[in-house]
């Protein structure tokens, strides 16, 4: 928005002061995804207020495929022959970088600080992300880091880095745009938030007209 205010001929004393006036307001603003890390937290004093962390939209670093496996096995004997029976049941989640997530639950046990995030609107599962103190942003809480399992909705998947490859995942990047950066891929999946910074700049400019005698 910008304000332009003329101002001329104003008389001072015996001298005429010929003056442009100027007002400007300019707001300039930048909308970002960034990690949710400890400058962060610093920046908007969110350690005081944990509830805070509520209160922004979040995104994953990159596309993570979670993978469940249910497997049972049937023996027996048939006609004088062994019988075996396996039946395996895969369930399959894709997290895109650019699904919204929704902080709905912050604990702290222990040694763990950790955000319970929300990407399903139609479920109360969370997943949950700890503070990492080293690398100082949110990772995935695996309940098992060697084998690479989370637990999500009361089962136990594992974590892969892929890019998604659904039907519903390749219909949501065509209409939604990518929040991580490649650099990101070289790292397990960490929180990212949303943030819009905005400047209010004031400018005021002015001409002296000079004052004769």
């Amino acid at each position: 928005m910008v304000k332009r205010d003329v101002e001329k001929n104003r008389t001072v004393g015996r001298g005429v002061v010929m003056g442009i006036f100027l007002l400007s307001m300019a707001f300039m603003g930048c909308a970002s995804i960034i990690p949710m890390d400890e400058a962060a937290i610093a920046k908007y004093k969110l350690a005081s207020n944990t509830d805070l962390f509520k209160g922004y939209q979040y995104y994953a670093s990159r596309d993570t495929i979670f993978t469940n496996v249910d497997e049972n096995t049937n023996i027996g004997q048939t006609s004088g022959q062994a019988r075996m029976l396996t039946t395996r049941d895969i369930e399959v989640w894709e997290l895109l970088s650019s699904t919204e997530g929704e902080v709905v639950e912050v604990q702290e046990t222990g040694e763990k600080f950790l955000l319970g995030v929300s990407f399903d609107p139609s479920s109360d599962d969370l997943m949950w992300f700890a503070f990492d103190f080293d690398d100082g942003v949110f990772y995935l809480d695996y309940i098992d880091k060697e084998k690479g399992e989370i637990e999500y909705a009361g089962k136990r998947y594992t974590v892969s880095y892929e890019e998604a490859t659904g039907v519903m995942s390749k219909a949501k990047r065509l209409i939604t745009s990518k929040k991580s950066k490649e650099e990101y891929n070289q790292y397990p999946v960490f929180l990212l938030f949303a943030e819009n910074v905005k400047v209010k700049e004031t400018e005021k400019r002015r001409t002296f007209g000079g004052r004769k005698l």
